[in-house]
């Protein structure tokens, strides 16, 4: 079971920074074609938000996979999660990518 409504969320890098602002979560992998759609739909909507702010946390993938993604891209800042140590994506009870929570 994932954080319900109301419950402090599961730490993130970066997210105790944000509290009290709207935060957008997005788990999602760096192959996956429709994680690479998602990604700039939802930063958009996040920009168009007031005081929002998204979090970006790559998942069963290696580091060297998030490098390659971040040059790409041009996105960056993205926690990255060991696929062998999953316990970000365990404590919001991700399955599946794209994820996103708000």
């Amino acid at each position: 079971r994932g954080p319900e409504v109301g419950e402090v969320a599961p730490a993130i890098p970066g997210l105790a920074e944000l509290r009290g602002r709207p935060v957008v979560v997005e788990f999602f992998a760096t192959w996956c074609w429709s994680c690479g759609r998602a990604l700039p739909e939802t930063a958009r909507l996040v920009r168009s938000v007031p005081g929002a702010a998204s979090l970006r946390v790559a998942i069963r993938g290696s580091r060297a996979d998030l490098v390659r993604f971040e040059r790409r891209t041009k996105l960056v800042g993205i926690v990255w999660e060991d696929p062998r140590s999953p316990s970000l994506s365990s404590a919001y009870a991700v399955t599946t990518t794209p994820t996103t929570l708000v």
